[in-house]
């Protein structure tokens, strides 16, 4: 980013629980994940991603938020069935981009 005056400003690095969440939305996008199946439990891709617990769980919540999952309190987190929709992804989208804005 140029700031006035000419000046640059750093680019930060992606914050970890935008990258998984965008691994779960190319998971969705790709058939992988289908609308209406089940995310497994959120240590699971924390351990495979070699991320804290913390990272999957607000990237859950973010999506949650965009409409394109389903968190349901005692049974599990899934797939929204109209979670492949072009218009869910881009509310997603829209949804990390604002919590990554916040966090700064």
């Amino acid at each position: 980013m140029v700031k006035p005056g000419g000046a640059s400003q750093a680019v930060g690095r992606p914050k970890a629980y935008a990258s998984v969440a965008e691994r779960i939305l190319a998971g969705i996008r790709s058939g992988l994940i289908p609308p209406g199946s089940a995310l497994s439990a959120e240590g699971t891709p924390a351990s495979r991603l070699q991320v804290s617990r913390g990272s999957p769980r607000e990237a859950l919540r973010v999506l949650d938020h965009g409409g394109v999952l389903d968190i349901r309190t005692g049974s599990g987190t899934y797939v929204a069935t109209r979670g492949g929709s072009s218009v869910t992804f881009l509310r997603a989208q829209a949804a990390a981009l604002a919590s990554a804005a916040r966090s700064m």
